[in-house]
């Protein structure tokens, strides 16, 4: 509310940048890609990366939060979830993944 009341987010008032997705899959799938398919919102991506480093205090660090950790545990989960956080640091940006349900992260 207070952004859109700013017209402008300022630094003094936000402390991280934050991304909810129903399941990690969702999050790999957006962002990274799945099954050879190239990444549905890479913009997105692109935008949350720009803003963490513009408007946020904590140092350039973005949280993505999943209410279930889909895909738990196999090589290439974890390969996916590597490559999301290569793809953050490559901007500068330090992605932290936390899932609501648990589960391997």
């Amino acid at each position: 509310m207070e952004q859109i009341r700013n017209r402008r987010p300022t630094a003094d008032r936000n402390w991280l940048a934050a991304e909810f997705k129903l399941s990690t899959n969702t999050l790999i799938r957006d962002y990274v890609g799945k099954n050879g398919k190239a990444a549905r919102n890479s913009k997105q991506l692109e935008a949350i990366a720009k803003y963490t480093r513009q408007y946020t205090q904590t140092g350039r660090v973005a949280l993505f939060v999943t209410l279930f950790a889909g895909g738990k545990g196999g090589v290439q989960y974890e390969f996916n979830i590597k490559l999301l956080q290569a793809k953050m640091a490559k901007q500068g940006i330090l992605g932290i993944i936390a899932s609501l349900t648990g589960g391997k992260q």
